[in-house]
């Protein structure tokens, strides 16, 4: 016969029971966006910025550690949602509204 475990404890799993000291320790930065942007999705691109979709602007965007913002727009970013980088070098990103996919070069690709 088989056990089965209902209600097993977070703390059986490894995971800490509380996340309270984990708002202690380091600190946070916001980068306000500009008025109506949406943020979706970041990732780490092989420039060393990290990348992501703005759905509200229709653009894709670049952040350096630094904090410096830089967004590049054309008419075929239409609702980026899903951003990723490719063994090309480039960044790779979905299009909800345009139901496409799209790919934007970095300074390594």
């Amino acid at each position: 016969m088989a056990a089965v475990i209902v209600g097993l404890p977070v703390l059986a799993l490894g995971l800490p029971a509380t996340t309270a000291a984990a708002a202690t320790v380091g600190s946070v930065t916001i980068h306000p966006p500009k008025p109506n942007s949406r943020p979706y999705s970041i990732t780490a691109g092989p420039d060393g910025a990290l990348w992501f979709t703005n759905t509200g602007h229709n653009q894709i965007g670049r952040i350096t550690t630094a904090g410096v913002i830089t967004t590049y727009t054309h008419p075929g970013i239409n609702g980026p949602v899903g951003i990723t980088a490719g063994p090309d070098g480039a960044m790779w990103f979905t299009n909800h509204n345009g139901s496409s996919i799209g790919r934007i070069t970095t300074a390594d690709g």
